[in-house]
């Protein structure tokens, strides 16, 4: 066996060694989304898989919505045969990772070992962190989501071989990558930053330079073209378009109003500042490692690049006319923190590095602990959401027997306070533990969902709506909040 061929199975054999390796740690991190749970988008569904066609292309995700197409023609529910879409989309995660670290760890030397172990612990918090759990609670998305990850992660190995074909490539991926979710595009953004820092040894060259504004303009390139698929696709298919108007002022605003609360608690999903510490104890590590050198220019370059990666982790939301940011639209931002403690392990002297794996290895599991109670509590709430319709539907039946009256239509509506998540909840964002009673546009499918029952939603007249506004309950109590009108139920959510 020639040279050539040994290395080609060496390589072989430690990326299948990688792949076990990583199977096994995301199966343990995301054990627990293989028990049953929903987002509250989930139950329409469940109800009724062409959502899953017609509310992707008026956004232009046209990709979502072949998968949609798809699952209609093969006639399978994503949401009661979610096990597949978890496995898929932890199969996703660990891939991903898989191809970013053997991308990334062929410019580190085989022998130093915790140098290659940080760069396995800052890119696992790409894929394992609070704010990507929320992909897991949208079980009908999760092949969508897994599109996404897998063309971003297969877009920079592509940039590995930066030849004319390898970039064209990686444009089309990233492309699809977009138009499955448009969040995948600054992934690949942030990730494809970090490949040609390293690449480049962190050193700022014409080169580096025009690697680094190719990724860029790869990302403004897919981002555009998502944006006039997003026009021309709701008129093809005579629907409204989801994003009309824009305002680059308003959307710049107000990003910048919830900059705050991502280094406070991180949307409620990390605990307090614990974020912002270790990312500045990376920031002061790449500052001291480029100092100790005095590669000044290097320490400038550097920061521009993280500078521009974490204006680029909330870039969707700039481009958008909607802001809502919430965890699953902001993914990239611990993807802009994973780069950070990247760059902190691969810049360090060996002295340091051990202490700085050691500390990106605390985040993992802080990142653990807060996703495993996330989801602990996305269960829970599933099932006080579940308990509180089999209610309702056992007081319809109820109304029913005692009247002879047969009950298909119900009516949302809410109190003076709604309240969106359940007592004991501590971990919510969004639509991240939301009670889905809460949600206007979903109770008729989560009734039938739970117990079969189908109901027709409709409108309450004015009287019970003025009614239901004035009076502000602090339980659930079905004597007070179901008023019966025939063959129509009123509801209303506390």
């Amino acid at each position: 066996m020639d040279k050539k061929s040994f290395s080609g199975l060496q390589l072989k054999k430690e990326t299948i060694r990688h792949l076990i390796l990583n199977f096994m740690f995301f199966g343990f991190f995301y054990s627990i989304m293989f028990i049953p749970h929903y987002s509250i988008d989930s139950f329409n569904v469940s109800s009724d898989v062409t959502s899953m066609i017609t509310a992707p292309l008026t956004s232009g995700r046209a990709i979502f919505a072949l998968w949609g197409a798809l699952f209609k023609v093969l006639s399978f529910n994503p949401v009661t045969g979610q096990f597949f879409g978890m496995l898929v989309l932890v199969g996703s995660c660990a891939v991903g990772h898989c191809i970013l670290y053997q991308t990334l760890s062929r410019y580190l030397p085989p022998e130093n070992r915790w140098q290659r172990l940080g760069l396995w612990l800052a890119l696992f918090i790409s894929f394992a962190n609070p704010f990507i759990a929320e992909w897991f609670f949208y079980v009908e998305m999760a092949v969508v989501y897994s599109t996404a990850i897998l063309c971003s992660c297969a877009a920079v190995y592509c940039l590995s071989k930066p030849t004319a074909k390898n970039w064209i490539l990686a444009t089309v991926l990233v492309i699809i990558s977009t138009t499955s979710y448009q969040v995948g595009v600054f992934c690949f953004l942030i990730w494809g930053v970090f490949l040609f820092s390293v690449h480049f040894n962190f050193q700022l060259s014409r080169q580096s330079f025009a690697c680094v504004a190719g990724v860029v303009g790869i990302s403004a390139f897919s981002s555009l073209l998502s944006l006039v698929i997003g026009k021309v696709l709701p008129q093809l298919f005579h629907l409204s378009a989801r994003f009309s108007e824009f305002s680059l002022s308003k959307s710049l605003v107000s990003v910048l109003k919830t900059q705050p609360s991502f280094w406070k608690n991180t949307l409620r999903m990390m605990p307090p500042f614990f974020v912002a510490v270790v990312v500045i104890l990376f920031l002061v590590s790449i500052a001291f490692s480029f100092g100790a050198k005095k590669r000044w220019l290097g320490l400038v370059w550097a920061f521009v690049l993280l500078v521009g990666c974490y204006i680029s982790s909330f870039a969707v939301h700039i481009i958008s006319p909607v802001v809502w940011v919430v965890p699953r639209s902001t993914v990239p931002f611990f993807c802009f923190v994973s780069i950070v403690a990247g760059f902190s392990v691969l810049l360090a002297s060996n002295r340091l590095q051990k202490y700085l794996s050691l500390l990106t290895l605390v985040v993992v599991v802080v990142c653990y602990s807060q996703t495993f109670s996330l989801t602990n509590q996305q269960i829970s709430t599933n099932r006080r959401d579940s308990e509180q319709i089999h209610q309702i539907v056992y007081a319809i039946e109820q109304y029913e027997q005692e009247t002879g009256i047969a009950v298909n239509k119900i009516s949302w509506n809410g109190d003076a306070a709604l309240v969106y998540v359940y007592p004991g909840t501590t971990l919510f964002c969004g639509e991240v533990n939301q009670r889905v009673l809460s949600a206007t546009w979903a109770l008729d499918s989560v009734i039938e969902f739970y117990t079969g029952r189908d109901l027709t939603l409709v409108s309450s007249p004015q009287e019970v709506k003025h009614y239901f506004a004035a009076q502000n309950w602090n339980g659930f109590d079905l004597t007070q909040q179901l008023i019966f009108d025939g063959d129509t139920v009123h509801f209303c959510c506390y």
